[in-house]
């Protein structure tokens, strides 16, 4: 067996991590190369941007919303 230097365990070291790093972005990156389009029943619309750019700051801006989550669906209701 070999020695192994300061420098070949370095860069040994070095590959390693790129790997590893690179291996765990593929999912993201695969993630966002999708073309599914998003569900966005679940949002609640706050109404038109106009609106809500009027009147003093910081503004309470009610909101009510159905969530259907598999059978189930609710009325939600409430503020941000």
């Amino acid at each position: 067996m070999t020695q192994l230097d300061r420098r070949k365990f370095l860069k040994k070291s070095v590959k390693g991590t790129m790997g590893l790093l690179t291996l765990s972005v593929i999912p993201f990156s695969l993630t966002a190369c999708n073309k599914d389009e998003i569900d966005t029943s679940a949002l609640a619309n706050l109404g038109p941007l106009e609106k809500l750019k009027k009147g003093p700051f910081p503004k309470k801006v009610n909101y009510s919303t159905k969530i259907k989550d598999a059978w189930v669906e609710q009325e939600r209701e409430g503020f941000v």
